[in-house]
């Protein structure tokens, strides 16, 4: 029997937020081209961007050079523009980023240089100022960033959804990519399935792909041997009881460790405190990044609780076990290029004749926040 044949100008691969934002931008920016979003889930978000911490960065940490920095930093302004113009609920509530000791500082001091240099401008806080806050009394300095916020990312990327619909975006969810057959110089040809298991192909000129977790597999179809490879960095999530709600009004990060920004507090918009995400690599060799597997507490895992009560008490020194319960995990997908850690965004361009495929790689935290500002950014030659 053979398999049906659908066509569309740009094909894009994945409806995150980064997916949506994409496609909605270039059937703003291409209104003559027809645009499909092809996504395996039963709807949008259902990956990395509905499991992190909702969080709106500032352009902190990242180097000055990178497209991390670039897109934050971008990214930052136009999500907030967006929040206020479409109602989007969100909070510039700003974070602490604390030092619980004197060795501490000097690492404080590297992460307010980081910043400068990024066009971020932190104020550091002494034991003297912060003393006069008794939540805030244990710790030894403090940066201050005023544009950190959290925001609705359900009800953002709802709104992106909306916007591609408006534009006749075709949304194929419960759709996902299987293989590259051919690409010549007039069109790129794949090979996609359904819900059910029924295959077909689909023709483009423009390929997107935006897969997430899946996003280095992808790319390496466009390569003789495998290049890219994302790992499996699970980061887990404990809510505190309902007697922290509103307990900070800032979010309070500690010093960065070596994979990540620290198990850290974020006030959710009802008020309510949970603590994440830990990083976790247990499982970066045995699990494909994309298996939904992940996502859930192992039996085995008890332990993470004492970790996050210790990382949690530093924080706030009346935390008890009891306060903690699991909330949810998230997967940031690690890019490696050749075997070797790659800490930046990576975003490839391959032309061949008339057709263009855009691999977006890594895009894990601030991926969120730069969403808005890769969707602009992008644009077909």
């Amino acid at each position: 029997m053979n398999k049906e044949v659908f066509h569309s100008d740009i094909a894009i691969i994945g409806a995150g937020a980064v997916g949506l934002s994409l496609a909605a931008n270039l059937a703003k920016k291409y209104p003559q081209k027809s645009v499909a979003l092809l996504e395996r889930h039963d709807g949008f978000g259902r990956e990395i961007s509905s499991r992190n911490s909702e969080v709106i960065h500032a352009g902190i940490y990242y180097g000055k050079e990178s497209l991390k920095a670039k897109y934050c930093l971008k990214g930052k302004d136009l999500l907030y523009n967006f929040c206020r113009e479409y109602s989007i609920p969100h909070i510039k509530c700003g974070k602490y980023i604390v030092s619980s000791s004197e060795e501490q500082n000097d690492a404080l001091f590297e992460i307010q240089k980081n910043a400068a240099e990024n066009g971020v401008s932190l104020e550091l806080l002494s034991e003297k100022q912060l003393s006069k806050e008794t939540k805030l009394s244990h710790f030894k300095n403090a940066l201050y960033s005023p544009e950190t916020g959290i925001f609705d990312s359900h009800k953002y990327m709802q709104t992106l959804e909306r916007m591609a619909q408006e534009k006749n975006v075709f949304l194929a969810y419960k759709n996902s990519f299987n293989k590259i057959l051919d690409i010549n110089n007039d069109e790129i040809i794949f090979e996609a399935y359904d819900e059910k298991q029924n295959y077909f192909y689909m023709k483009c000129q423009y390929f997107i792909n935006a897969g997430g977790l899946s996003s280095a597999k992808i790319a390496n179809q466009f390569y003789p041997h495998e290049i890219y490879k994302n790992k499996a960095c699970r980061g887990r999530y404990y809510s505190l009881s309902s007697k922290y709600n509103n307990y900070f009004d800032k979010l309070i990060y500690p010093i960065p460790d070596n994979d990540c920004v620290g198990i850290h507090t974020t006030n959710e918009l009802d008020g309510k405190v949970k603590l994440g995400p830990d990083s976790d690599w247990t499982f970066a060799e045995t699990y494909e990044a994309s298996d939904p597997s992940l996502c859930q507490f192992f039996a085995k895992e008890d332990d993470v609780k004492e970790l996050f009560f210790t990382e949690g008490k530093k924080l706030i020194p009346s935390l008890t076990l009891n306060d903690l319960t699991q909330n949810y995990i998230g997967v940031r997908p690690k890019l490696f290029i050749e075997n070797q850690p790659e800490e930046d965004f990576k975003i490839l361009k391959i032309i061949n004749g008339n057709t263009q495929a855009i691999h977006l790689l890594g895009i894990e935290s601030p991926g969120l926040t730069s969403s808005l500002a890769i969707g602009d950014d992008i644009k077909l030659e």
